[in-house]
């Protein structure tokens, strides 16, 4: 069984301690930004009066901009490619342990591997998508679903979020054929890049959160006060390797304090 850890209530505990510091007013509002699995929440909040001055969502049925996520696992489908390459491979397909089938996320992320895998020279494998609703569970039911189907190994194996990517690589640990496969995940979380940093993942693409919530910041900023915003902000994305692993995780413990 993959133990995962607790991340809502590790949420929870943080918003709990920013909240004993931060207090929104009329004229100095609070914002608050949620990330979920699938979307970005954001609210601006006057405390005093107990009211949200304004939101926004990627959950609104006229949000229609994913492009960071495609064009994220696009360089990660890319970077994975080299990386089999690098590893001996010739033959290179790569498999997607994919979230929630019809997700915008999922559906986004799906193809920018796609378009990364095959314009790097793979070869990736529509009709071997396996749908496993974003959770690790259902990621280590599919990956032995393919180390059945696929005895001799797979070159990559891509997947929807970090968590699914590390339970998949977990799995297919104790199997030779599939020891030098390139396991590939997407949100560069903390435990991803431990796990990176450590060998049990080969990779990850990260989009860079603090700059994500920093941009959020200062768009909506520029919203209220009327000013000109650009309507998509591209925030970067960088692909996390054993030798950049430390790099990434020395940023988290910036972050954090």
């Amino acid at each position: 069984m993959v133990s995962k850890k607790d991340s809502n209530k590790a949420r929870l505990q943080r918003h709990k301690r920013v909240r004993a510091k931060i207090n929104g007013t009329a004229d100095r509002p609070r914002l608050d930004v949620f990330r979920s699995a699938k979307n970005i929440y954001a609210q601006v909040i006057d405390d005093v009066a107990g009211v949200t001055l304004v939101s926004a969502s990627t959950a609104e049925k006229d949000f229609t901009e994913y492009g960071g996520n495609k064009e994220a696992a696009k360089e990660g489908g890319k970077a994975a490619v080299e990386a089999a390459k690098a590893a001996g491979w010739t033959d290179i397909k790569c498999i997607e342990i994919a979230g929630v089938q019809g997700d915008a996320t999922n559906t986004a992320r799906m193809e920018g591997y796609r378009e990364g895998v095959n314009e790097a020279g793979g070869e990736f494998l529509d009709a071997e998508t396996q749908y496993a609703n974003a959770t690790a569970d259902l990621a280590v039911t599919a990956m032995e679903g393919i180390m059945s189907k696929y005895p001799d190994g797979v070159a990559i194996i891509c997947s929807n979020n970090d968590d699914m990517a590390l339970a998949a690589a977990r799995t297919a640990k104790s199997n030779p054929n599939y020891a030098k496969t390139i396991f590939l995940g997407f949100d560069g979380q903390k435990s991803a890049c431990e796990a990176v940093a450590a060998g049990e993942l080969t990779m990850t693409a990260a989009q860079n959160n603090f700059d994500i919530g920093y941009k959020a910041v200062e768009t909506m900023v520029k919203i209220l006060n009327g000013e000109q915003y650009d309507k998509v902000v591209d925030t970067g994305t960088e692909i996390i390797t054993k030798d950049t692993a430390d790099a990434r995780l020395a940023k988290f413990d910036e972050w954090m304090k």
